[in-house]
């Protein structure tokens, strides 16, 4: 008996074998100072869009320092914004997404850096193998995050507007249905409302992980624990980080510039993600999408941008909630891989002009 149950321990935690995005972080034994390596990091990866920028600091759940970026001096005549970025994204990458709203008089930007991405503080052994307690810590963040931008009285409270990439529109529509929302209008790009787990079902995922983060003495015979990178993920490899074998972007330059900030700044990347960040992600959007959580959430007009090509998200399961709320409306691109404001030019516009409509139209 007791082999057959070590048998089913050991098949269950072998079948976790699903994929999850690769991606970015400020690892304690850096050298220099945070705010040497932050300096140089701005005036090589941000100032090349913009020189209007600030940086911010604030304490977040369970004291853990988050930090963020401010885009912007004064406000913008067509109202401001807070960004949510996605996993493993730091407020650096989204400096040129914040130009072009800018341009178009969007100011001030806000754009935080999530716990253990960015110049953010992480749980855990590591930062590269993101690691999470509780999903809701993202949430708190992002309340506190969120609080910040509402008291800044250049931020236009008339016209403030929430744009959320990924795990960052998973975070966004949890603090929304919790929270009395502060923006008149909602994006939700490539949203994180289900994680595209090759067909496997979100009740044995969570099963499998809670086992593997309940069982500590799994970690001495090498079997994954809350700690490991999930089955099939391991450490950020710049040797096999290339172009031609990635899901996110068609568009080379781009791609190539995100590269240089995983590898010239230092923590600014990861491996594949902790089997404790899939359980808390999974169990959180889970819980999400039920009814009575859903029917929490203010009717606020709302845009969900999907991408035919997801290898991340559920892309489908996305236009379902969108479909199934009067407030809501989508756009598909069928030619779109996850990450809309980093692809090529003809997508990435239609996407901005898509979402520059949306926010001037009548409510």
């Amino acid at each position: 008996m007791a082999y057959n149950l070590y048998r089913t321990i050991l098949l269950s935690l072998c079948l976790l074998t699903f994929w999850l995005p690769i991606g970015e972080g400020i690892p304690s034994d850096a050298n220099g100072s945070l705010s040497q390596i932050k300096d140089q990091a701005f005036k090589t990866f941000v100032e090349k869009f913009t020189h209007d920028y600030a940086s911010i600091d604030f304490v977040g759940a369970r004291d853990k320092r988050i930090h963020g970026l401010r885009y912007g001096d004064g406000q913008g005549q067509n109202g401001s914004l807070v960004i949510a970025p996605g996993r493993t994204e730091s407020s650096m990458k989204y400096a040129e997404l914040a130009r072009d709203l800018m341009q178009k008089g969007y100011s001030p930007i806000y754009v935080i850096d999530h716990r253990g991405q960015g110049f953010s503080g992480h749980d855990g052994q590591t930062r590269e193998r993101q690691f999470i307690y509780e999903f809701n810590d993202y949430v708190e963040d992002f309340k506190k995050f969120v609080d910040l931008a509402v008291a800044d009285p250049q931020v236009n409270k008339e016209k403030l507007f929430l744009i959320s990439h990924s795990m960052g529109a998973a975070i966004a529509m949890i603090y929304l249905q919790a929270h009395t929302s502060p923006f008149q209008k909602i994006v939700y790009s490539a949203p994180m409302f289900k994680i595209a787990a090759k067909g496997r079902n979100e009740t044995r995922i969570l099963w499998e992980t809670w086992l593997a983060c309940s069982l500590s003495f799994l970690k001495y015979i090498g079997l994954p624990n809350c700690n490991s990178y999930v089955p099939g993920g391991g450490p950020y490899n710049p040797e096999t980080d290339l172009f031609k074998d990635n899901i996110v972007t068609h568009d080379k330059n781009r791609y190539q510039w995100r590269k240089r900030i995983w590898n010239e700044v230092p923590g600014h990347y990861h491996g594949g993600p902790s089997v404790a960040w899939v359980h808390q992600s999974v169990r959180a959007t889970k819980e999400m999408r039920e009814p009575k959580n859903m029917t929490r959430l203010e009717k606020k007009p709302t845009l969900v941008l999907a991408s035919a090509l997801d290898q991340f998200v559920d892309w489908k399961e996305a236009i379902r909630i969108a479909e199934q709320r009067d407030e809501f409306q989508y756009e598909v691109f069928k030619d779109a891989k996850h990450e809309l404001f980093m692809e090529k030019d003809e997508i990435r516009e239609k996407a901005l002009n898509r979402i520059y409509s949306f926010f001037e139209s009548s409510p």
